[in-house]
């Protein structure tokens, strides 16, 4: 073999394969410390997105026993005057896209959106929650029910998620239930402005 051969040899086993190891063991590195910051970035979000959402729908579900146990929802009628509350209560909080009574035999009494008046609501998941509880042998007791996200018929086909109370008048019969439906795209809306170093927050499926 010729010395320039030889030469060539040894000068591509010093200078080449170290420079390949060492390029390897620098893009090891870089994809290690891509992948840690990647992982510490995504940590910061799940946490303030989770309170945010559930400081939305804490206050919902306080909103919809408070109004379960207003004087106005435990009477007979008053129809009229139910749904100009619901109304109102839709109007001033926008996360809602409907409110409404269901009666005792499931059929909607009054309601934010008065054309679903009339209509049955009786296999809604929600309020057989509540009729559940209700034929229970459990000692009854005020309660929330809620559901899970779903396309609502009575919000106009959007996805949604429910919340249920039971309604019992001043002697403790059953009355019914109010019925709230809350909107997805109001949950995502809380959460899309959460101030994440590079990155944003959005709310799937």
């Amino acid at each position: 073999m010729r010395i320039r051969t030889k030469l060539i040899l040894i000068l591509l086993f010093l200078g080449v394969i170290p420079l390949m190891v060492s390029g390897y063991v620098s893009y090891y590195k870089a994809r290690r410390g891509v992948a840690q910051e990647i992982k510490k970035r995504f940590s910061v979000m799940p946490e303030p997105a989770g309170n945010r959402i559930d400081h939305l729908l804490y206050f919902r579900y306080n909103d919809t026993l408070i109004y379960s146990r207003l004087p106005l929802m435990q009477k007979e009628g008053n129809v009229g005057e139910k749904t100009a509350f619901f109304k109102l209560v839709k109007e001033r909080y926008t996360p809602y896209s409907w409110l409404g009574f269901i009666d005792r035999n499931g059929t909607v009494t009054a309601a934010s959106d008065e054309s679903v008046i009339g209509s049955s609501m009786g296999e809604d998941s929600c309020f057989q929650r509540v009729l559940a509880a209700e034929k229970s042998s459990v000692a009854k007791k005020e309660d929330v029910f809620y559901g899970v996200p779903h396309l609502s018929a009575l919000s106009g086909n959007i996805p949604v998620i429910d919340f249920c109370a039971p309604v019992y008048d001043s002697a403790g019969n059953f009355r019914g239930a109010v019925h709230d439906d809350v909107k997805m795209s109001a949950v995502a809306t809380h959460i899309i402005d959460l101030n994440v170093p590079q990155g944003e927050v959005y709310l799937l499926s």
